[in-house]
Order: C-alpha cells, then sequence, then structure tokens
C-alpha cells in the first residue's frame, strides 16, 4: 500500500493517496516518482537517510510517548458531563433533557444536528425515550460503545464525527473513533479547540471528498483523507479502508496539522526554517524534507512535519533541526517526545503553542 500526494484543483487541500507501486526502474531520477512497499525506500539520490513517502507510510507504531494501551473514555468524558458550570433544560432530537452541562447538551445537539432538521421536516420520527440525560442519550442513539466516543471528541475536542450531525456515507465504528481519539490524544491538549466558534467535521464522506479533490492522477487508486480551507474539518475517503491503525493514526495527526495550520500565522516564519535546513543540507547534497510527499508544498511539509515531530521525533531533529526547534518553540509548547523518561517534560524556552508572528 502507497500513500501518495495530488495536487488539489483547489487552493488549500490537502490529500493522501493510496495507489499501486511502480517497478523500481520508475521512479528512479522521476522528480515525482511513487516508492514502492508499504514502509520505505530510499531515494536515487545521497540523502542522510532514506526519504521516504510520508510519515504515515514509514512510522511502524512504535515511539517514546505515544499511548499503548485503549484510552479510558468514560474518564476523560466525566468532567464535561458533571461540570459545575451552566446547566441547562431543553429538547434535543426528542430526548427530553434535563439540568445538563451546557456544553454537554451543545455537543449532543452538534452530534443530530441533522436528524434534528430532518424531525422538524416530518422525514424522520422524534425519539421517544425515557433518557434524560446526555449519557444515557448518547448511548441509546449511538450504542453504549460509540455514544461515548463521539461524544468525547465533541466536548474535548470541539469535532463532530456522527453521521446523525452531518450527512455521512457511514458511520464509524467503535474501534475507529478509538483510532481516531488516540490520535487526538498524541497532541497537546491546548491545541484544542481549533475553532471556539463552531465543531469542525470528522466525517466519511468517499464522494465529496473525491469531488474536491478531482480527477487522482495516474496510477493512484482510493483517496484517503483530505484538509484544507473549502469546508470545516476533515474528510475521509475509500483509502481509509486499506490502511492499518497505525498508518490511520498517522493520518489523522497528520490532517490535524493542517487543521492546526489553518487556525494560525506561520507561513514566513516556517518559510524561513525550510530555507535554513536546506542551507544545512546542501553541501552535502542532502535532502532537508522529512518525505517526499513533504515537498509538494509548505502546507505538506507543514503537515508531515508534525507527524514526525510526533512520531519519528530523533528523525526529524537529526534531517530538519530547524524545522524541530520551530515545531518544539512554537507549535507544541515545548514539549518534546524524544524519550519516555522525558515524556511531558517540555523545553525550557518555548514560546507555546500560539504561532503569532506574520505569514
Amino acid at each position: 500500500m502507497l500513500h501518495l500526494r495530488a495536487k488539489s484543483r483547489n487552493r488549500g487541500f490537502a490529500a493522501v493517496l493510496a495507489g499501486v507501486a511502480l517497478a523500481a526502474g520508475a521512479f528512479v531520477g522521476a522528480a515525482q516518482a511513487w516508492p514502492a512497499g508499504p514502509y520505505m525506500l530510499p531515494t536515487a539520490r545521497p540523502v542522510n537517510g532514506p526519504l521516504f513517502w510520508s510519515i504515515a507510510q514509514t512510522w511502524g507504531g512504535d515511539a517514546p510517548c505515544v499511548q499503548t494501551s485503549p484510552l479510558t473514555v468514560s474518564d476523560r468524558l466525566a468532567p464535561y458531563l458533571t461540570g459545575d458550570g451552566e446547566k441547562v433544560s431543553t429538547e434535543v432530537a426528542g430526548f427530553q433533557l434535563q439540568d445538563q452541562p451546557a456544553e454537554a447538551v451543545a455537543a449532543f445537539a452538534a452530534l443530530t444536528a441533522d436528524l434534528s432538521k430532518r424531525i422538524r421536516q416530518g422525514k424522520a420520527q422524534p425519539i421517544v425515550s425515557d433518557c434524560h440525560d446526555v449519557a444515557c442519550a448518547a448511548d441509546a442513539l449511538f450504542g453504549p460503545e460509540a455514544g461515548p466516543r463521539l461524544l468525547l471528541l465533541a466536548t474535548a475536542y470541539r469535532f463532530e464525527a456522527s453521521d446523525l450531525g452531518a450527512e455521512a456515507e457511514r458511520a464509524w465504528t467503535p474501534a475507529e473513533l478509538d483510532t481516531l481519539l488516540t490520535a487526538f490524544g498524541d497532541l497537546p491538549a491546548d491545541w484544542f479547540p481549533l475553532d471556539t466558534k463552531k465543531l469542525r467535521v470528522l466525517l466519511y464522506r468517499n464522494t465529496e471528498a473525491n469531488v474536491r479533490m478531482g480527477a487522482p492522477p495516474a496510477g493512484a487508486t482510493d483517496l484517503v483523507a483530505i484538509a484544507g480551507e473549502g469546508f470545516p474539518g476533515i474528510l475521509v475517503a475509500n483509502g481509509w479502508r486499506k490502511l492499518s491503525d497505525v498508518e490511520r493514526r498517522a493520518t489523522i495527526v497528520h490532517e490535524l496539522g493542517h487543521e492546526y495550520a489553518r487556525a494560525h500565522h506561520w507561513r514566513g516564519s516556517w518559510s524561513r526554517a525550510m530555507g535554513e535546513d536546506k542551507a544545512l543540507a546542501r553541501p552535502l547534497n542532502n535532502a532537508s524534507s522529512v518525505s517526499y510527499y513533504a515537498d509538494e508544498s509548505p502546507d505538506e511539509d507543514f503537515a508531515e512535519s508534525v507527524a514526525a515531530y510526533r512520531y519519528m521525533p530523533a528523525f526529524l531533529k537529526t534531517r530538519a533541526p530547524a524545522r524541530y526547534a520551530y515545531l518544539r518553540d512554537r507549535v507544541f509548547g515545548g514539549q518534546e517526545y524524544l524519550a519516555a523518561e522525558t515524556c511531558g517534560a517540555r523545553f525550557p524556552h518555548a514560546a507555546g503553542t500560539q504561532v503569532a508572528d506574520g505569514r
């Protein structure tokens, strides 16, 4: 399986594609060649280590500071369901909610927005239920496995991932929701929410994603995911089904890198970091980017570098020290992931996660 990047016909879109492998002779010396194999392949030119197609393709799942056990969803969700803030009583999609935290009610309303619309239009029947709290309502509507996971994505991260909240071609399975939550949990908590005004979407919309991207390049088969300015969030396509859990996890972190970039000013200073790394690498004819995918554009370089910082930090620090320092100090708030014994420690001179310099 491959991860390929196709240039979008719409400015601002980022995408991952899975496609067929080419014979080795097809890519030697090619400007936009596709590597074979599921993990890694050296380039034809001398580099300081292999240059990979994408971090999602390359990372094998082992790294310092990553979660190795399933998330405790109920513990993470509890503060949002039992908070001391404003409480409201209201009807949502037929559920008569009573004395519930306003934030949890708003999240549940977002998760059921499309259903509520169809109920108002007479196209669906209101839910008849004895549930009067958000947790019970989510369990009743989505099931006891998916319900809490959807609520956690909506409350903790402000991402709407329900096919009853907005149109989607299929619902996420509980196992897929765990993979999504694990990817979100791999990033700093103070990244979120990325949008304080409304929830962003994280939905399975293969048809829309492919229409937005246009025709794939010759040899490519399945689009995996896109994130960009044309819609508020991430759309996942059929290529997702062919990925391992590890590849899915790194793909979501890559796409969240794009989503983070949309919310912050970064282009000018990131371009300078790219230039510094290129200047260091040029005398030795070495590559300075982390992957072929990153070479597509500064946007892809940023998202690929975010994934590398999280899952392959030693590789990024060696390959692109200026990018590493930028992400450490300006994006990850000084938090480093180089060694298990220092997980959670912060570099002393980090500026925080708000990137506010010129574009």
